[in-house]
């Protein structure tokens, strides 16, 4: 009995003790539980500190630099704090959940806005990716809301976190000698459905050791707590008909040459 006892508790402090942890802040979120407090702004705010402390006991298991994990407010440590989520949840739950609740399948279509619709001979380029977090980097997040609001444009958070993001596509160029190279917008769209868990990772460009409080605030007021994936992940109409006229003008080369 008293094995079984320690059993219970390694698992209190483990990855068993994460998840749990993990479990009643998204409760908290979803307003399955009560909220920690309500600030002057009437924003409900959920507790995350036991989170903190079950994160910290299982990076202090693994040997992870997080067992020196940061105080609340700093940023810097996300990316390695999502990878103890990730491995803690496939210890818990099995590798085949993480993949369905978390993967975000992405296609990225590069089709010259120029001669592409006009011209067969533009291929679009397409590359395919698996990915757990939707990456955007927060200079061009502010850059595109600062844009959206000097414009009195109205874009929707969707919008504005699509365009930052595509900012971080590969560098494809146009092979026509009439584009003299120019570089092809990308545009993403899901194969499939979306997943379960949207997870998005806010890549902050600094030399410092520690985040900016100012910063992290003013990141936050940018984002939207509700995302829609259908906007993200809108194809694009200009794309679309490139697609169409290519196949056209393929199944009339086909019926030329039969």
């Amino acid at each position: 009995k008293d094995k079984d006892k320690d059993k219970d508790k390694d698992k209190d402090k483990g990855e068993y003790g994460l998840c749990r942890a993990l479990q009643d802040v998204f409760a908290g979120l979803s307003g399955h539980h009560e909220p920690s407090e309500t600030t002057s702004d009437d924003v409900e705010v959920v507790d995350v500190e036991v989170l903190r402390e079950a994160l910290m006991n299982v990076a202090v298991k693994t040997g992870s630099k997080l067992s020196e994990l940061s105080t609340a407010g700093d940023m810097a440590d996300a990316i390695d704090a999502m990878s103890i989520f990730l491995l803690s949840l496939r210890h818990c739950m099995g590798g085949n959940v993480v993949d369905e609740l978390f993967t975000l399948r992405m296609r990225e279509a590069y089709t010259c806005s120029r001669c592409g619709p006009n011209n067969p001979k533009s291929p679009t380029v397409t590359r395919d990716q698996d990915v757990y977090t939707y990456r955007v980097n927060t200079l061009f997040l502010k850059r595109e809301a600062q844009r959206s609001e000097a414009q009195r444009s109205n874009k929707g958070f969707d919008v504005i976190l699509k365009n930052a993001a595509a900012m971080l596509c590969d560098v494809v160029t146009c092979k026509q000698k009439s584009c003299s190279g120019s570089q092809l917008p990308c545009h993403r769209t899901l194969r499939g459905g979306a997943p379960g868990v949207f997870v998005l990772e806010l890549i902050q460009d600094s030399l410092r050791e520690r985040s900016d409080p100012k910063e992290i605030s003013a990141i936050l007021k940018i984002i939207h707590p509700r995302i829609d994936l259908n906007e993200v992940f809108r194809p694009d109409a200009r794309l679309e008909a490139a697609n169409a006229a290519n196949a056209a003008a393929g199944t009339g080369a086909g019926g030329a040459a039969e």
